[in-house]
């Protein structure tokens, strides 16, 4: 009889419960969680994509914000590869997945492009061969006689 599940009916309604449900405990302004984050992105749409950016960088890449704009900043707000602006959306941080150090920001194609050859630079020196008609060696790469 311990495991039975009660509907709203047999909940005890207390200081602890959210308003908006009854059968949830407040997270802040007496709302449960849900309602409450859905509350706060309604009221700040300007701030998520920044906080959520903020806590990715930190998470992932071990980087601060301000790092990140310094980052772009010292690219001219473009990609490191082709210079593109990604069309003034969010550049991807680029990092070895060996060491984890952070390479560079990267527009969308580019940064599809390094994913689909796995970071193998042998590949990518096979692939600037076939498209140019050239042989390319990996030193040259490199050495930036390409």
């Amino acid at each position: 009889m311990a495991n039975v599940i009660k509907g709203v009916q047999g909940f005890q309604k207390g200081k602890n419960n959210a308003t908006c449900h009854p059968d949830r405990f407040i997270h802040g302004n007496g709302l449960c969680n849900p309602c409450y984050w859905k509350k706060w992105h309604e009221e700040n749409p300007d701030k998520m994509p920044r906080y959520k950016r903020k806590s990715l960088l930190k998470s992932a890449y071990g980087m601060t914000l301000q790092e990140y704009e310094i980052l772009l900043e010292k690219q001219n707000y473009g990609c490191a590869i082709c210079g593109n602006n990604n069309g003034n959306r969010v550049m991807f941080v680029d990092h070895d997945h060996e060491t984890d150090k952070v390479r560079g920001l990267l527009c969308t194609r580019c940064n599809c492009a390094i994913g689909l050859f796995e970071d193998d630079v042998e590949r990518m020196a096979k692939a600037i061969e076939y498209i140019t008609g050239t042989t390319i060696t990996v030193s040259a790469l490199f050495s930036r006689e390409v």
